[in-house]
Parts: C-alpha cells; structure tokens; sequence
C-alpha cells in the first residue's frame, strides 16, 4: 500500500468506526501522526455511538480546530444519548466561540438554526440568542421568523427579546411592524420598556426617514432617574443615536432652505 496521508487514514479509520470496531479505531486514531478535522468527527461519533461520552468529548475539547460537523456531531451525542443539559450548553458555547471562525456569516447561522431546530425543548436563552445573532449580522427577516416561531411555541420573550426584535425591524426597514411590536411589549407581555429599546425604536424611526416621528419618540420618552443612575451604556447609546439624527435632521433642514431660496 503507498504511503498513508490524511485521506487515506481519514478512510481507514471510517471503516473501522462504520463496522463497530472502535477499539480498533481508537487505536488507529492514536497512532495517526496527524489528526484533520474529518478524522476528529468520526471518533466523535464513534465513541459517542458506542456510548462513551466521555471520550467523544475528549476528542472534541483537544482539537484546535473545529467546523460545522465537529459541533453537530457531539450535540447529536449528547442528545441521542441523553445528555440534554450538555446539550444545551454546547449550543451555546458554540453561539460564542462560533463566531471566532472564518465560516460566512450566513453560513454559520444557517448552521447553528439547523442545529437549534433539533432541540425539543428551547429555553428563552437559545431562543435570544438566535434572534440576536440574525439582527446584528444584517438578517433581520431571519430575526423576525425565529420571533414568530418563538410566538407559535408558547415560549414568553423578555426584554433581551425584544432588542433583537426591534434592532431587526430598524435592519428591514418595518416601520408599522416595529411599532405595533414595541407598542405590544407592555400590555401584550408584561414587559418594561427600558432605555435599549427607545434606542432601538429612534433608530428605527431615523432609518426610514421619520425625523419628526423619531424626535417626538425621544422628547416624550418616560426615563425614570433611577434607570439612567444604574444603566450607562444603555444611555450612552440612546444618546448616541439621538446625535445622529439631530445631526441628519439638522443637515436635512440646511439644505431643504438651500434649494428653495435657489428659487427666490
């Protein structure tokens, strides 16, 4: 036989795990020189099929790099096995060091809706969680379905929710829907409205052009004392958006008088 190369001990190693010889494999996975992300997977799902768990995630918490698979392999193990709340925390600590590789955003999110779908049972964590890394990649029709989703299951949004919601609707442009969604936060949900989610709004309101809508949203929002002593950066930020369009509608206005007195 010519000399092995990862493909050929990637195919060796397949073999043994496809007929149930993991101690076979095991040995051969050992004694690879180098071990690629395609070998790493398959002792993965070897071991985790063979009902060593603990192994399956030895081999996962030792690799340097991991792709789509590595992560769908051992949460399929951890869920066909048993292993719900192990799970769960994977999911999430893939939606955080996910986004440390090269992957395409869209690819990536793709990814893990597939990998979120095959979980029975999602808390309101996971549910955030997708919807927040749709609207902050520029997804926000994807934000909006998963919401509705989240809605037909029964599961309650809090306020975490609905930053992701709004900021989703100011990507899209959905004016009407923003608003009847932030209006509905209150007396549908039970949910304070805080300083996050006037940001959100002003920043919907200025995006598709209603300066006037966006002032009136700022000069009339409710901001306890309270509320602006303990949340700084929530501030900072509403601020932030407030200048911009104070700026814009400013420039707007300078303008609109240049063109007319052209006429005069």
């Amino acid at each position: 036989m010519p000399d092995k190369n990862e493909v050929t001990w990637t195919a060796m190693l397949k073999g043994y795990t496809k007929s149930g010889r993991i101690n076979e494999a095991a040995e051969l996975f050992k004694a690879m020189p180098d071990k690629p992300v395609a070998a790493c997977n398959e002792m993965i799902m070897g071991f985790g099929l063979n009902g060593e768990v603990g192994k399956a995630r030895w081999v996962f918490d030792q690799m340097k790099e991991k792709d789509d698979g590595t992560w769908s392999a051992l949460i399929k193990i951890y869920e066909r096995k048993g292993f719900e709340l192990e799970a769960l925390a994977l999911f999430r600590l893939m939606q955080s060091e996910g986004d440390q590789t090269k992957l395409p955003i869209h690819h990536k999110y793709s990814f893990r809706k597939r990998v979120f779908d095959r979980f029975s049972s999602k808390d309101i964590v996971m549910w955030n969680s997708i919807i927040a890394g749709y609207a902050q990649h520029g997804s926000g029709e994807k934000a909006l379905e998963v919401f509705h989703e989240m809605l037909s299951s029964g599961a309650a949004p809090d306020e975490i929710t609905f930053i992701g919601v709004l900021s989703a609707c100011g990507y899209t442009g959905k004016v009407k829907e923003g608003l009847e969604i932030f209006e509905s936060m209150k007396s549908k949900y039970q949910v304070d409205k805080k300083t996050e989610h006037y940001a959100c709004m002003v920043d919907l309101l200025g995006r598709a052009g209603k300066l006037n809508e966006a002032m009136n949203m700022i000069e009339n929002m409710p901001v306890e004392a309270d509320a602006i002593a303990t949340d700084f950066d929530a501030l900072a930020h509403l601020l932030d958006v407030c200048a911009y369009f104070l700026i814009f509608a400013a420039v707007h206005k300078e303008l609109s008088s240049n063109k007319r007195n052209r006429y005069f």
